[in-house]
């Protein structure tokens, strides 16, 4: 199975009730402007704060 893991900053506390009512995401990867890559459509499949306090979201398609 193949998976992808993202991590996004403690910034708002909805952030992973967001997230976890979604149940599927899809994420962007940009460079200095310039978009690199863009994931298909993920199942969320875990949800967790890392030991910094990150959300950190793990899905697969």
């Amino acid at each position: 199975m193949l998976g992808c893991c993202g991590s996004l900053p403690d910034a708002d506390p909805q952030q992973r009730r967001d997230l976890e009512r979604a149940g599927r995401y899809q994420y962007e990867l940009y460079v200095e402007g310039e978009a690199l890559y863009s994931s298909p459509r993920l199942t969320l499949r875990e949800i967790r704060r890392n030991d910094d306090g990150a959300l950190v979201g793990t899905g697969s398609p």
